[in-house]
């Protein structure tokens, strides 16, 4: 009988559809290797454009190397991100959460468990087990760095105090006693300095000079590191107390002792970071205002006024509020209640000052001088004395009250010359006699042609054309050779001397005794020389300390060759000019102008400001000026904070400190510059402001006891090049207790107590002190455990299990050849085959794949 639901013709059952299952559907979303393909590729991507970054063209000639860019995408404005704040972001922590998650439900759901399949579940265990461990790495990673200063100078009065400052050249402490005050400064520091005393010759110390000042007198005491029984005063121009014969002993003050300890740094300062350091002017613990989510590579203005550029500026203001401060002791913020808000950065500018209008009465002209060949511009401000002059005085800007009194502004003032002579005898009771000129009065008076005797006296201006004047109640008489303004010195001084001949007649002959006195302002300097005759040639060398009998005042006013007038109540600006002959000549002066203001010299205003003032502000350096190492330290960074108190508001512009140090002393030359900038509140307190990074204290301080540095043989024979290594030899300080000694180099950390210390930085100029490296390792042994974990399963998949699956194959093969064996027996026997036997082969052929 015929089932009519199987006969032709009759409709199939409706196959019964599943209900859709949300919990199934994102098990099997995971449980796609598409979809682990597509998420390797995301990761790939991003890990590219994060360390590596991008290279695209920018021009059309795309075999041109020099039209090709190259970026990172991460430090673009949309990211501002270093490297490894790109790998620490909620996106890539997702990206690997994601891919760790298809890993796991591909494995569990696709692969079975079996002695084949062990080693892919053990490499995806380890790639689970490593990305866990990277989530832990970059979740608590702290990485940072601190100077760790070698040694510091304890000082112990009986009735005071200890008082302890660093062993560093500049450092200084004053302590006052019943005795008095004694002030102590460490002047210099010695690395290796030679034992020369039995039994420690041939050794070498760290040597520390000190200076000291005591109410009785000033000396030096050099101690020397592990030595003290070395420890002696040195007295400046007398050598060492010792050698003194009215000393004799090693030290000359035992009121107070001195020694060297170690000076333990307690904190490290977080890479990558930024924070505002604020303190009491004149206290030394700075307080922080962390600043979160300040930028790093672009550069941000409030408005285009606020920094100068070669470059058109954006402005991109920023809003970056800072909460209250903490410090070392969780001091109170020295700022108190004041508003303190982040509104610029600049990634590498300098300070620069200029002048602009709106301020008082303040003349101040840019000219650019042309002769000779060369061209020099100069900035001349009236009202400063240090800036109102240049060329050493042969160009100057002078400010006079009216416009009527330029003309005589501008005329030569005539210098004075008093000459005195004592009473010498009855015949010479003595006398003075004063004499006023300027530089073309004597031009003028020599140019008449110079007696026979004196043909071959060149210069014009010592021609003997001007007459002997007596100075009367005296045998003495002179006349003014020659002034000189701005003579130059050899230490870099340029008075004005003027040249004078003296004769006088030598009783009872009809002889003359001539020499000349150069005389200058500063009376010390004069020196009498005598005249040069044929038969005596004058050596400019041969002086002598100026004649007794004659006493000689020079009041000199030099007049420059190029001289600027500002008048107050027109504002104008006005120009003379000293001819060949000393006569001035006055030009009026336009802005961008050349005036040919003597012959082969010109003048060109560029700019003149009558009420100019001085306006200081950051100056974008171009990126194609920007030292690398300077750029990558951030020591180009400027910060620009508003600082709101009791309604009032102010902005400032601070640079970065790699340090927040305590004291100048404590910013050697390679750790960092140290300018605090300080400002008064409303309420009239003192503040310092510091840009620096966040610090964090170490778990124990860090303590350097030595410092090895080892030599490259045959290296160049720089400053730093022929090192090979530098080793610095550190402690921890656990209450009481000091560690072991451990040695840290580049390449060897030292771990203490979950951070690790590694050499970055030292000090090649006397080994002062180290620089360190501190960070963490957090989730490193899980990372360790997840690649062994991974690789043992590598080494199962790709060498164990080879090994079963041919074994397994070879006992197939063994099973079927028997069995064959078996078949052909019987076939022989006149039997045939049975199911069984075929279910037997079947069977070790899966087990085989298995």
């Amino acid at each position: 009988m015929n089932d009519p639901a199987h006969s032709p013709g009759a409709s199939s059952p409706a196959t019964p559809r599943r209900s859709w299952n949300p919990v199934r559907a994102i098990l099997e979303l995971f449980s796609s290797v598409r979809l682990g393909i597509i998420l390797l590729f995301i990761l790939f991507i991003y890990c590219t454009i994060g360390s590596a970054g991008i290279l695209y063209p920018v021009a059309w000639n795309i075999f041109d190397t020099e039209n090709w860019r190259h970026e990172f995408v991460r430090t673009w404005r949309a990211f501002e991100m270093t490297e490894f704040e790109w790998f620490h972001t909620p996106f890539f922590t997702a990206l690997i959460g994601l891919i760790a998650a298809n890993i796991f439900i591909t494995t569990i759901r696709r692969i079975p468990l079996t002695v084949l399949s062990i080693g892919v579940w053990t490499i995806h265990a380890g790639i689970i087990i490593l990305c866990i461990g990277s989530v832990i790495y970059f979740g608590t990673k702290v990485e940072g760095d601190a100077p760790v200063i070698r040694r510091a100078v304890t000082i112990n009065f009986p009735d005071h105090p200890p008082v302890t400052i660093a062993a560093m050249p500049g450092a200084s402490a004053e302590v006052r006693t019943d005795a008095g005050a004694y002030f102590f400064q460490v002047s210099q520091v010695q690395p290796d300095w030679p034992l020369m005393s039995e039994p420690d010759k041939g050794k070498k110390a760290y040597s520390v000079s000190v200076f000291i000042r005591s109410p009785k007198r000033q000396f030096i005491r050099q101690l020397l590191d592990g030595f003290p029984q070395y420890t002696e005063d040195i007295i400046p121009g007398m050598g060492r107390a010792v050698k003194q014969p009215d000393i004799g002993v090693p030290i000359v003050d035992d009121s107070f002792t001195l020694g060297l300890a170690p000076f333990p740094q307690d904190r490290f300062w977080v890479m990558n970071s930024a924070a505002l350091c604020v303190r009491d002017t004149g206290t030394s613990e700075w307080t922080e205002r962390p600043i979160r989510g300040l930028p790093r590579y672009n550069d941000y203005l409030s408005s285009p006024g606020d920094a100068w550029s070669d470059e058109p500026l954006p402005v991109l203001p920023l809003n970056i509020p800072l909460g209250a401060a903490t410090g070392k002791e969780e001091k109170a913020d020295p700022l108190g209640e004041a508003q303190v808000r982040v509104i610029g950065f600049l990634r590498y500018a300098e300070a620069r000052s200029s002048f602009a209008p709106g301020g008082s009465f303040n003349p101040m002209a840019e000219v650019t001088l042309t002769g000779g060949g060369t061209t020099a511009d100069f900035r001349l401000l009236a009202l400063d004395e240090k800036e109102k002059s240049a060329l050493k005085g042969e160009l100057e800007l002078r400010l006079v009250d009216r416009e009527s009194d330029v003309q005589a502004a501008g005329t030569p003032q005539p210098h004075k010359l008093t000459i005195r002579v004592p009473r010498l005898s009855d015949e010479y009771p003595g006398g003075e006699v004063t004499a006023s000129f300027t530089r073309a009065d004597l031009i003028r008076s020599q140019q008449s042609p110079p007696p026979p005797e004196f043909a071959g006296d060149t210069p014009s201006l010592m021609r003997a054309g001007v007459p002997f004047a007596p100075i009367p109640g005296s045998p003495f008489e002179f006349r003014v050779r020659q002034v000189v303004d701005r003579l130059q010195l050899s230490e870099g001084q340029a008075p004005t001397v003027a040249i004078v001949e003296f004769r006088y007649q030598e009783p009872g002959t009809e002889d003359w005794t001539t020499f000349q006195r150069w005389i200058f302002e500063d009376p010390t300097r004069n020196r009498d020389m005598p005249i040069a005759t044929e038969e005596k040639p004058n050596d400019p060398h041969t002086t002598r300390e100026p004649d007794a009998r004659l006493v000689t005042v020079f009041e000199p006013k030099p007049q420059p060759t190029v001289l600027l007038i500002a008048a107050r109540d027109t504002g104008r600006l006005a120009a003379f000019a000293l001819d060949d002959l000393g006569d001035p000549h006055r030009f009026d002066l336009a802005a961008g102008a050349p005036t040919e203001v003597r012959p082969g010299l010109t003048l060109t205003l560029k700019s003149y400001v009558p009420d100019a003032q001085r306006v200081t502000k950051p100056f974008i350096v171009p990126r194609e000026r920007r030292d690398r190492d300077i750029d990558t330290a951030q020591l180009g960074n400027l910060v620009q904070i508003e600082i709101t108190d009791r309604g009032e508001s102010r902005r400032l512009w601070l640079p970065f400190h790699a340090y927040a140090v305590e004291s100048d002393a404590l910013a050697a030359a390679n750790m960092g510059r140290y300018s605090p900038t300080e400002i008064t509140l409303a309420s009239g307190r003192r503040v310092e402001l510091m840009f620096s990074r966040e610090s964090r204290r170490l778990p124990a301080p860090v303590i350097l006891d030595d410092f090895i540095l080892t030599s490259q043989v045959g290296g160049y024979t720089g400053i730093t090049s022929s090192i090979r290594d530098w080793t610095s030899v550190i402690r921890f300080r656990d209450g009481d207790q000091l560690s072991e000694p451990s040695r840290v180099s580049s390449n060897n950390p030292a771990e203490h107590l979950g951070y690790w210390f590694f050499q970055k930085t030292w000090d090649p100029n006397g080994l002062r002190y180290t620089g360190l490296g501190i960070g963490n390792r957090e989730g490193v042994y899980t990372q360790l455990a997840g690649c062994a974990t991974a690789v043992a399963g590598m080494i199962y998949a790709f060498y164990v299990k080879p090994i079963i699956r041919r074994r397994r194959i070879a006992a197939v093969h063994a099973t079927v050849a028997a069995q064959r064996a078996v078949t052909e027996r019987d076939v022989l026997l006149g039997g045939v085959p049975t199911p069984a036997d075929n279910d037997d082969i079947l069977a070790s052929s899966t087990e085989v794949r298995r």
